[in-house]
């Protein structure tokens, strides 16, 4: 097989009816054509420029110039080794349709056959060690679009109990355009899992972990995606940007990273869209009530590089009746008074 591959490479034809005839037929092929396993300026550089100036050379000496990767191409070429291809192994891709003798109209109908398909991809993902991140389900209608759902999960899982509860909430709000001919689930993301113990994060007190926490925090934010859609439950994350307006952004859920050091002053949870100018009264700043600023602040500054520059000095301030603000002054503008967030 290697043989008549360089015949093609070097466009030559030739019959070669035994391997005792491969030498003569390869002999004066070009070696600038064979994509010889040396560099090509060193084998010019000894004369070498045919097929059959490498079967003259003593092999040893082949060896000690250009490793034993040339002497194997030659040897899989004149037929001496078999030759080992690698085969395509296209990804696993899992997809199965249910055809229905009649069209079906009743969504819970619909929902227990979407379950048993569910129970059926598990088995097929426990096989291969996987957990399932998305999968698709495809309702075709006579006459009609297709009518697709999409399922997420924020972390791998194979329950079949988990992914039908989460299917039930986004069923309930599914509305077909007309009855149902063929039932279609489509695994589209998925990601090894590793068998673990359903007991691994309860403390020796009977107690749940912080790991076991963390497992249900996700199990909730799951059931609100799929209850509300995805895009109606996201998650914050740090951006490393000083100006508090900008220090965040929305992302995935369960992908939030925890800032390596801790604000100098504590962060309010709900920040305002824009930052409330504050009137002065008794030489406080006044929100439906006397602000009174505690001890020391922070000052931020930033923003130069891109014209937005700020310089505020910001602090935590309290109102009679127990509010607590996040308040700056605000130091290019006559040092005004802006509420800018307020906490929980």
């Amino acid at each position: 097989a290697q043989g008549a591959w360089l015949l093609a490479l070097a466009g030559r034809e030739a019959r070669v009816p035994r391997q005792i005839d491969l030498p003569a037929a390869l002999r004066r092929l070009p070696l600038a054509s064979l994509r010889v396993p040396a560099p090509s300026d060193r084998l010019e550089g000894m004369g070498l420029r045919e097929f059959g100036q490498l079967l003259r050379l003593p092999r040893h000496g082949l060896t000690e110039r250009f490793g034993p990767a040339l002497l194997d191409w030659m040897d899989r070429a004149l037929g001496r080794y078999p030759e080992v291809l690698a085969l395509h192994t296209p990804a696993e891709h899992y997809r199965q349709r249910l055809e229905f003798l009649e069209e079906l109209h009743a969504l819970p109908r619909l929902l227990a056959l979407a379950a048993r398909q569910i129970t059926g991809l598990c088995g097929w993902l426990a096989a291969r060690g996987l957990g399932l991140l998305t999968v698709q389900w495809r309702l075709l209608h006579a006459g009609e679009a297709d009518t697709r759902l999409l399922l997420g999960l924020l972390e791998p899982s194979r329950d079949p109990g988990h992914i039908t509860a989460l299917l039930h909430e986004r069923w309930r709000s599914l509305t077909l355009p007309g009855p149902v001919r063929a039932l279609e689930i489509e695994l589209r993301q998925s990601r090894p899992l590793t068998g673990r113990s359903q007991t691994l994060f309860h403390t020796a007190s009977g107690g749940t972990s912080a790991g076991a926490a963390a497992h249900c925090h996700g199990g909730l934010v799951e059931l609100l995606r799929a209850r509300l859609g995805a895009d109606a439950v996201r998650g914050l994350a740090f951006t490393g940007e000083q100006r508090p307006e900008r220090a965040w952004q929305m992302v995935e859920p369960g992908r939030a990273e925890i800032p390596a050091t801790d604000p100098v002053c504590p962060r309010p949870l709900w920040l305002l869209p824009e930052p409330l100018p504050l009137e002065v009264q008794g030489g406080l700043p006044w929100f439906a009530g006397a602000l009174a600023p505690l001890g020391g602040g922070e000052r931020i500054e930033g923003g130069w590089w891109e014209g937005a520059q700020i310089a505020r000095d910001y602090h935590l301030a309290t109102r009679a009746d127990g509010l607590r603000g996040w308040i700056f002054r605000d130091l290019r503008a006559y040092e005004r008074w802006y509420l800018h967030g307020i906490f929980v």
